[in-house]
This record gives C-alpha cells, structure tokens and sequence, in this order.
C-alpha cells in the first residue's frame, strides 16, 4: 500500500512539472551553424532575440526573431567562393555593438574551411554585407566544443580581444585583434553564457557598468547610473539616435556613480546612449524621451 502511494505520488509530482513547461514555437533550423541551434541571445540595443543561422558550403541566412517569435529581421551573408564544397559556413557573434560602436546595426563572424590551404578563414560582416575584416587561414580558438559566444571573445580591462588561430597541427600562431565594440553582460563575461554583445553590467564593478535610465520615458531630466571601469578616472556618457547619429555628449568622472542629465534639448523620440571610456565602450541602453 506505501509503495502504490509513493508511486502515485511521484507519478503526480511528474505531472505537475510537465505542465509547468508550455510549448511556445518550434523553428525549423534546416542546415544550422551557429551554436548548432537556434539561440536566445541578448543585445545591447536590441534587448533579447532569438537567432538562426541557415547554411550551406558557401552561402546563407541569419534570421532574427522577437519574443513572439515573429520574424524581427533576416540578412544574407555574402557568398563566399573559397568556402570547401565538404564544409560548412559557421556563423558566431552576431552582435549590434561588439564589431562596431553603433548600436544600431547587426555584425557578425563566420569562419570556414577554405578549399585551398584546409585552414578556417574568417570574416565579419555588417547586416548589409559590408566587409569589415577579413583574415585568412585563421579561425577562432575555441575551448571545447565551439558554441556561440564562447571562448575567443575575452574581456580585459583593455577592452574586449579576439583570438584567432593559425594552424591545426605542428608549429601554430595565435593572432590577438582589439574589439572596438563589447558584449552586454551581467551574465557572460569570461563565461559561456550564450549572450551577444557591451561591457560588462555586473555588480563588482572592476569592470564598470551602466543602468538604466530613470524616469524613462522622460521629459526634462534623466539620471543615469554608471562606474568607470577599474583604473579609469574619466569617461563620456554620449547619446545616439536610431540613425546612429551622436546627439549630446555628458563627461562623468571616478567621484560620482550617478549623473544627471538635462534631456529639454533633444527631440522627442527613442535614444540610445553608452558609457565611452579609454578602454572602450561600457554598456548600452536604451531610453524614450517625450514632450
């Protein structure tokens, strides 16, 4: 009899989590390469996206989808004619502000295995296929499996590095490039949490960080919390609109971890702003200004 009721128990226990779970969408992934499946990542300005990477030997797609998961945007990533035919196109770091400082717009790295020399060749792209850099016969270093935003991006207190590999056997070079953008984290700096793109948010702030706007909407006054990365006294909170166009520009120093911000000057509308430093970008966030 204790044993049925246990059995029962359990069997009702079970039940109760499965119907916690609710089944949302399912995407169809097709030919997949970025982090082999579709991914909840989380821009800067952007906030929280689903994205998906379909392709093939030379060419492909990257599509983003809201919350709801109706389609946001979709951008196709530039043949590339010494991709091997075997291979595939690997997409990773799709960002709107790790490869670039405006945050308005879509990057990202591919790498693939080039029919020539066998070597991963890499480049990044913006959303309209502009070439942005390019290097042959590297590829990133990854630490283990290679998932999306894991190992070859780190952040330093120099800024956020890439390091790209050069050779898979016998004598190799590892090629370390300065980023001019960063990845917006509370949750990933030096982790593997799948996120995409400014400086790190978190609360120990040896690596500074920017908050949130408040009141937001505004209309006359904002104030913006923020700490300059360590070893850095001064720093600009610089404003943009969805253009990408710099609108007003606010010094903060090392002496105060909040700043008040006149906003009468600007039009009304939807703003973006960061926290520049000498050691790069810190943060990005979003605001609405309203008259």
């Amino acid at each position: 009899m204790k044993k049925l009721l246990f059995t029962l128990i359990l069997a009702f226990s079970l039940l109760s989590v499965k119907a916690q779970l609710t089944f949302e969408h399912k995407y169809d992934t097709g030919s997949t390469a970025i982090g082999y499946g579709v991914h909840l990542v989380h821009f800067s300005a952007h906030n929280y996206l689903y994205v998906m990477a379909n392709c093939n030997a030379q060419h492909g797609m990257v599509e983003l989808y809201n919350l709801n998961h109706t389609l946001y945007k979709q951008f196709a990533i530039p043949p590339q004619q010494k991709a091997g035919i075997n291979g595939q196109i690997t997409v990773c770091y799709v960002s709107d502000s790790l490869f670039n400082t405006n945050p308005v717009n879509f990057e990202y790295l591919i790498y693939f295995s080039d029919t020539a020399t066998y070597f991963f060749d890499t480049r990044v792209y913006d959303e309209a296929g502009n070439l942005i850099f390019s290097r042959d016969s590297v590829g990133p270093v990854w630490g283990g499996v290679p998932t999306m935003f894991s190992q070859p991006v780190q952040y330093s207190s120099a800024g956020y590095k890439i390091v790209l590999q050069k050779g898979m056997y016998g004598q190799k070079q590892a090629y370390v490039y300065g980023l001019p953008g960063a990845l917006p984290c509370s949750e990933c700096a030096n982790s593997n949490i799948i996120t995409a793109i400014d400086g790190p948010t978190n609360n120990s702030g040896n690596n500074g960080f920017l908050r949130n706007a408040y009141p937001n909407p505004a209309k006359h006054s904002v104030t913006i919390p923020y700490q300059l990365p360590e070893g850095i006294n001064t720093g600009q909170i610089v404003f943009y609109d969805l253009q990408g166009k710099e609108i007003k520009q606010i010094p903060v120093g090392r002496a105060f971890t909040s700043v008040d911000i006149s906003v009468s000057d600007i039009a009304a509308g939807t703003y973006l702003y960061i926290l520049r430093t000498s050691g790069g970008d810190v943060g990005s966030k979003k605001m609405v200004i309203i008259k």
